[in-house]
């Protein structure tokens, strides 16, 4: 299982499983990773975790 590890700004580290194939965004969302920004240049939106 593919793990990803998310640092934050204090330096913190936190690493998840992830499934195969799931994007980085995905895993943050899917683990209540604070901090992410992601955009979406298709669309015009940008979301803030």
């Amino acid at each position: 299982m593919p793990k990803i590890s998310f640092i934050t700004h204090s330096g913190e580290t936190r690493a998840v499983d992830v499934t195969l194939g799931t994007s980085v965004m995905q895993a943050a969302v899917d683990n209540d990773v604070l901090g992410m920004v992601g955009f979406c240049h298709v669309c015009n939106l940008t979301w803030f975790g």
